[in-house]
Formats: C-alpha cells, sequence, structure tokens
C-alpha cells in the first residue's frame, strides 16, 4: 500500500501540469557545495551527482548517488546510520520568474520501503541494532530550488531542502546545495 502511495505521490503532478512533450530529454545536475543547518557548516563534495528524464516539460524524475542517511546532524547524540546508497529525486518546473530564472519544487527520498535492522556504532564504540519500520513519509525530504540561466542547456542551481517528518534525533534540519545544472 506504501508503495502506491508513493507512485501516486510522483505521479500525481503528471496530471496536474499537463503532458506537454519536453524540449530538453535529460538532466544533470552536479552540487559540490552544501550548507547544513543544524551546525552552521559548509561542506565540499566531488560527489553530489544527480542524473534525471524529464517527463513532460516541467517534471523531472531520476536518481542521484547521495548517500541516504537516518539524518544530516552527525554531531547529535544518536550516530546516524546509512539507509540507502542512491537517492530518487524530483523536479517540478514553476512558471520562469524571466528568462534567466526559474524556481521549481524538490522532492528526494531513499531507495528503502521495508522494515529492516541497521547495526551502528552508539557513543561508547559499541556497536547496536535500530529497527527501522519505514512509512511513506520517512526520509522524505521536499523543498524549493531557482536556477539561473548562465549560458544555453547552462544554469546555477540553488536548492534548500528539509526533511518532512522530524528524524530520529527529533530534527528536521535542512541542506542548502550550491551546484551546476545542465539539460540537454
Amino acid at each position: 500500500m506504501k508503495n502506491i502511495v508513493l507512485i501516486l505521490f510522483v505521479t500525481i503532478p503528471l496530471y496536474l501540469f499537463g503532458e506537454e512533450p519536453a524540449q530538453n530529454k535529460f538532466l544533470l545536475k552536479f552540487s559540490p557545495i552544501e550548507f547544513f543547518d543544524h551546525n552552521k557548516r559548509i561542506e565540499f563534495s566531488s560527489a553530489n551527482l544527480y542524473i534525471g528524464l524529464y517527463i513532460c516539460e516541467n517534471i523531472v524524475l531520476g536518481i542521484t548517488n547521495i548517500n541516504s542517511m537516518s539524518g544530516n546532524d552527525s554531531d547529535r547524540y544518536i550516530p546516524l546510520y546509512k539507509l540507502s546508497n542512491y537517492q530518487l529525486f524530483s523536479l517540478i518546473y514553476l512558471k520562469k520568474i524571466n528568462e534567466f530564472s526559474t524556481p521549481f519544487l524538490f522532492f528526494k527520498r531513499s531507495l528503502k520501503f521495508k522494515k529492516e535492522e541497521f547495526y551502528i556504532e552508539n557513543l561508547d564504540g559499541k556497536y547496536e541494532s535500530i529497527r527501522h519500520d519505514f512509512d511513506i513519509l520517512d526520509d522524505l525530504k521536499i523543498g524549493v530550488g531557482i536556477k539561473n540561466k548562465i549560458y544555453d542547456g547552462l544554469y546555477l542551481d540553488l536548492t534548500y531542502y528539509q526533511f518532512i517528518k522530524e528524524n530520529h534525533s527529533g530534527f528536521k534540519n535542512g541542506v542548502t546545495q550550491l551546484g551546476v545544472l545542465i539539460d540537454f
């Protein structure tokens, strides 16, 4: 049932925004700069890569190689654990502000959909077991962003997202990403 709700969550926007054919077919997004809300720290990563396919003119569905963690607050009391190696993402473009800037909605979720047991190292250096029962909103992140045209098909991308539900530490920490987006 939860998988059906997730599929509906992704496909309903297709009917809300129409089904115009997309001029561009693929999207490649690289976001090497991240700013984390919880510790006010900027991190640089060479691995934040998004690859997407245009479903219609203003909707992109794809996958990213960013690890899905149980949170992004690594300096909190409860240690983080890895949920999956990849995440699904969706971009829904809104009406252009001008000829150079286009805002969008951003959704991202890990590829885990079932109950699973994780072994994590606690603060004493000992491993313990945590059972995580996933529901449809677990690890779902929602955000907004804007892409600014640099050249035809090349954009500067600024995205902010946060968890919809509080994570296991009780926080909805956000992340701001700065990067480059290529439409082709």
